[in-house]
């Protein structure tokens, strides 16, 4: 199938929503036609596909995720999309709020979130082929829209959950971005109004200015929405790890890292990356309870500015969540210590160099923060990390000093807002996990075979005066639930 005749359908399938939400809410009405653009999308990557390929290649794709019922209500979609895709496009917006109403009435935000970050993590790893690609593409254009239907302020994003199960919202990039794409595509291809390249520009501009955008070209309207797309594909991938303790690692709205990351192809690390990891399954210390912190100074001269890193026991595995403060914008990502898994939104780049010279900076400066030649490495780093340019045999270089610091103490719960004036009555106090840790024994003490063996299998290498403490619950005050305060 052509462009000629999607863009035909498309514009059949924009009359029959217009039609059928006339009487909707105005939230409402943004929520279908963001479905529509999502099942047009769904259609684009299946479009040509024998079923039966398609089923095989969907089988794979799927292989290993345990979240076995959101799996199969899923599929069972791509596969409408493929038999009946008018059926599909008509249901879609009743499938999503029947499932939002099934994640939010039984409290399936972790499982949710869970199978969501593993087909982000997909996408990437399952795309050897064009029909690998195809079907992967597919399904996370099915499964991202989903997100909308579990939020009821559009200037909010679910990005994760608390650890008493409370949804963590988080500010959406530019929530109406998109209204001004979908008004150029509908007065274009509906109504026929903008049919020429004046009237299509003119058009533009009244669009952006009635969002407080500044003037622009329609290229740089498209870069504006893959900056956008960065920021919420890394919350959707990212939204397993995210709690009251760790949400200051995602990027902030308004310092999402731009899609232009040319600037970025400066960093040079001098450093092997198998090595790297090598090391990393062998550490020698836990990060802070609060994290660590590398700021490249002096800050407002440096194209990479600060990382910031936390720790997070998920599944019996240390995950590392990090956060990179750059010249434009902000990026994050995580690192599995045990399966070596490195994932940021910059592999989609299209000069790989820059997600591999990230992953080198990273998991050099995790080396840092958690081996036991820590210190050896730090002292190294000028001669590891350079900053330069290679254009037309000049070379320019960016100079840089490196400072850390260490934030332990209580975890902090960075997401709710604390008040010396906040009403004691409806808090309760309840157990929560916290997260274990490498200690320095007395003198004369050993660790236990079982503290040892545990140490091990998270991939901590202990000294013969050094034990894990296992994690550990403790009670800590909570925000009771509305039917609690007045049972």
């Amino acid at each position: 199938m052509n462009e000629e005749t999607l863009a035909k359908k498309q514009t059949r399938y924009m009359r029959l929503l217009e039609k059928r939400i006339v009487k909707s809410s105005e939230t409402s009405k943004i929520i279908q036609r963001r479905t529509l653009r999502s099942a047009m999308a769904v259609l684009r990557c299946l479009d040509g596909l024998d079923f039966t390929d398609f089923s095989h290649t969907l089988f794979f794709l799927c292989a290993n995720s345990n979240a076995t019922e959101f799996n199969r209500i899923y599929q069972a979609q791509l596969e409408l999309a493929l038999i009946d895709e008018e059926r599909f496009v008509k249901d879609l917006h009743k499938f999503y709020k029947d499932t939002a109403k099934k994640i939010i009435d039984e409290n399936l935000y972790s499982t949710y979130f869970q199978f969501r970050s593993f087909f982000c993590l997909r996408r990437y790893t399952y795309n050897d082929t064009p029909r690998q690609r195809a079907v992967a593409e597919a399904y996370m254009d099915l499964l991202l829209q989903q997100g909308e239907y579990l939020r009821d302020n559009l200037n909010k994003v679910v990005a994760g959950i608390t650890t008493d199960g409370e949804p963590i919202l988080v500010d959406d990039h530019m929530p109406f971005l998109d209204s001004i794409t979908f008004t150029l595509e509908h007065e274009a291809l509906v109504m026929k109004k903008l049919n020429t390249p004046l009237l299509f520009n003119r058009r533009l501009r009244a669009l952006l200015t009635q969002h407080g955008l500044a003037p622009m070209s329609l290229d740089d309207l498209e870069r504006l929405c893959q900056t956008d797309r960065i920021y919420a594909n890394t919350i959707s991938t990212m939204s397993p790890y995210i709690n009251e303790y760790t949400v200051d690692m995602l990027p902030g709205a308004k310092n999402a890292i731009q899609a232009d990351i040319s600037v970025l192809s400066f960093l040079h690390v001098d450093s092997d990356i198998d090595a790297l990891k090598d090391g990393l399954k062998h550490r020698a210390r836990t990060l802070a309870s609060n994290g660590v912190e590398f700021t490249f100074q002096p800050v407002e001269d440096q194209i990479f500015r600060r990382l910031t890193m936390k720790e997070v026991l998920f599944d019996n595995e240390i995950i590392m969540l990090y956060k990179v403060e750059t010249m434009i914008g902000e990026t994050s990502g995580f690192y599995n210590t045990h399966t070596g898994l490195f994932f940021s939104l910059l592999i989609e780049a299209s000069a790989d160099l820059i997600y591999h010279s990230l992953q080198r900076l990273i998991l050099y400066l995790y080396s840092c923060a958690v081996l036991r030649n820590g210190k050896d490495l730090l002292d190294k780093i000028r001669d590891v990390i350079r900053f330069h340019d290679v254009h037309g045999g000049n070379i320019m270089t960016i100079d840089y000093t490196l400072n850390m610091a260490l934030y332990g103490g209580k975890p902090r719960d960075v997401y709710h807002q604390k008040s010396a004036e906040r009403d004691e009555s409806k808090y309760q106090y309840e157990t929560r996990q916290i997260q274990g840790f490498v200690r320095r024994l007395p003198e004369g003490r050993k660790a236990s075979q079982e503290a040892r063996d545990r140490a091990a299998l998270l991939g901590f290498d202990l000294e013969s005066n050094e034990t894990y403490v296992q994690g550990f619950v403790k009670n800590v005050q909570c925000l009771m639930a509305a039917d609690e305060e007045t049972s």
